[in-house]
């Protein structure tokens, strides 16, 4: 890959390199293909293919063996796993090729609302694979993340009662305030038996009365 156009051959750049990074997005970048990520499912993908040689032509995007291998993957791999998934937002990019017999390593493309699972794409782009070579292996990295705004509300949950909030805050406050009075009450009582030897108030009247009218 050069990275100068305008002076060809003085900064090449191995596109290989740009699979080290561990964030698919930024692979996209690193690749030169767009400055920002597509809204799409990104996965970064290595297919070995055992029984092929690697030779330096693969290094050169503009050889025959480079442009012939990528021909044969893409138009074997695409149609099969399209085909396969029942999805045709799939599609791969070749990034590049590396000695180990062959590795390939590829971006691969999915509409964000795909209801591909992970396993199935594998599974898929394996058994496509073995028609390109036998003894082939694929691995697969996981999609970027995406992110949506949180809904303000959830359906089928009821909005919150705020009446019946102050409610138990007004029940509070007035079983809170009886307290104290209930409290304040018997200190008083308390320190008046102490003082004068008798209660401040006569609970044997009460208790008298209330026997007087409630028998």
């Amino acid at each position: 890959m050069d990275i100068n156009p305008a002076n060809p051959g003085t900064q090449c750049k191995d596109p290989n390199n740009c699979f080290t990074f561990d964030d698919n997005c930024t692979v996209f970048r690193c690749l030169r293909m767009g400055t920002s990520c597509p809204s799409m499912q990104i996965f970064k993908g290595k297919i070995t293919l055992k029984s092929k040689t690697f030779s330096n032509e693969l290094k050169n995007p503009a050889s025959e063996a480079y442009k012939n291998l990528t021909n044969e993957i893409i138009t074997t791999i695409v149609p099969t796993v399209q085909s396969t998934l029942n999805d045709n937002s799939f599609n791969i990019t070749i990034g590049g090729f590396q000695n180990g017999s062959v590795v390939v390593n590829i971006l691969i493309f999915l509409n964000l609302n795909s209801s591909v699972t992970f396993t199935s794409l594998l599974e898929a782009i394996s058994e496509a694979t073995k028609k390109i070579d036998s003894q082939s292996t694929v691995n697969i990295t996981g999609a970027i993340s995406t992110t949506t705004a949180a809904p303000t509300q959830t359906e089928g949950i009821p909005a919150e009662n705020t009446g019946f909030k102050v409610a138990v805050i007004v029940l509070g406050v007035v079983l809170g305030v009886a307290l104290l009075v209930i409290i304040a009450v018997t200190v008083a009582m308390i320190l008046t038996k102490k003082r004068t030897g008798r209660y401040l108030f006569d609970t044997s009247n009460i208790l008298q009365k209330f026997s007087y009218h409630n028998i």
